[in-house]
């Protein structure tokens, strides 16, 4: 009898300690799921293999970005495609000046890429067709700007990154994709 209940209960330890094999992890951060972003990991016998960010816009789920990666957890860059963005100081004061730095790693192939960005405060993705947009572009898939705010408060910057490819498809069109974010600050 004492060799059963041993024998089960290595069993039992075995099964609960093993490795899980296939895996959908939501890896969103609270930021992102006020943004409504969502992104799951994937993992493929125990190890990372990619990570998706997913974005509502107008009601359709849409794959934002994506991040390949090899069996050392490094980004594979020619399977990815995302933009990193960095913001100096996200607390200011009003007038005073945050460089925001991004990096795009496109898509598509021969493109050209930039941002589009609303004047707007606390905007939604779907709304952004129907703004007036600032736009800047990218220089060599980077791109750097001064952003400032005159009254305090709590701001988003939304809008998104438009990657165009250079050459026309037999249809006689572009075919384009969008990376949509929001910048977060706050005004003292």
């Amino acid at each position: 009898m004492k060799n059963f209940i041993l024998f089960t209960f290595l069993i039992i330890i075995t099964f609960s300690c093993a490795e899980k094999q296939d895996e959908v992890v939501d890896v969103s951060s609270k930021t992102d799921k006020e943004n409504g972003i969502k992104k799951l990991s994937f993992y493929e016998k125990g190890k990372l293999k990619k990570t998706f960010e997913y974005v509502n816009v107008c009601g359709k789920e849409y794959v934002n970005q994506g991040w390949h990666f090899n069996e050392k957890g490094d980004t594979i860059k020619t399977k990815s495609h995302f933009c990193k963005i960095k913001i100096e100081k996200s607390i200011l004061k009003p007038l005073e000046e945050s460089k925001v730095t991004m990096i795009y790693k496109p898509l598509l192939k021969n493109t050209v890429s930039g941002i589009l960005l609303s004047r707007e405060n606390n905007i939604n993705y779907c709304d952004l067709e129907n703004k007036k947009l600032d736009t800047l572009y990218f220089v060599d898939n980077k791109l750097e700007y001064f952003q400032t705010f005159r009254t305090k408060g709590v701001k988003k910057v939304t809008g998104y990154v438009l990657e165009i490819t250079k050459e026309l498809r037999a249809d006689k069109k572009y075919d384009e994709r969008k990376v949509y974010f929001t910048l977060n600050f706050t005004v003292n």
